[in-house]
């Protein structure tokens, strides 16, 4: 018993072309929502007084006296004195990469001093395995 397909070439590789057209904007769009996903995550567990490695030291005595007397709250290190900083976190896609970073000079600063002390802007394993699950999860969309 013989068997035998007929396929058109043409169509094929007219649907190729066009899965080939569209998978980098796929690629784009699931980066972008990815990194815009770390955002939120960061900004979540900063929230609440943690950074990718632990729970944050609490304040200085000083500097939370400083703070009360300032109206702010004390129990918590959550980074967030006037909003600056934390509102001037972005992402930013290039070809196949996505960044996290600030968008002004002076928060990039204030965020990369803290960071020393406080490791807060980056993620751990078990934040990465989310984020590549989100982007999979994204991309096949």
């Amino acid at each position: 018993m013989n068997i035998s397909a007929e396929i058109d070439t043409k169509e094929v590789q007219r649907l190729l072309d066009k899965v080939g057209q569209q998978l980098p904007r796929d690629i784009r769009k699931a980066l972008s929502a990815t990194a815009q996903q770390g955002i939120y995550l960061i900004l979540d567990r900063t929230e609440r007084g943690v950074g990718y490695r632990g729970k944050f030291p609490n304040y200085s005595a000083q500097y939370a006296k400083f703070r009360k007397k300032n109206g702010r709250q004390t129990a918590t290190v959550d980074f967030n004195y006037s909003g600056k900083m934390l509102s001037s976190i972005i992402s930013q896609v290039k070809g196949d990469e996505a960044t996290i970073k600030f968008n002004r000079a002076t928060e990039a600063r204030k965020g990369a001093f803290l960071n020393q002390k406080r490791p807060w802007f980056g993620f751990n394993q078990t934040e990465k395995n989310q984020i590549t699950h989100f982007f999979y999860k994204r991309l096949m969309k």
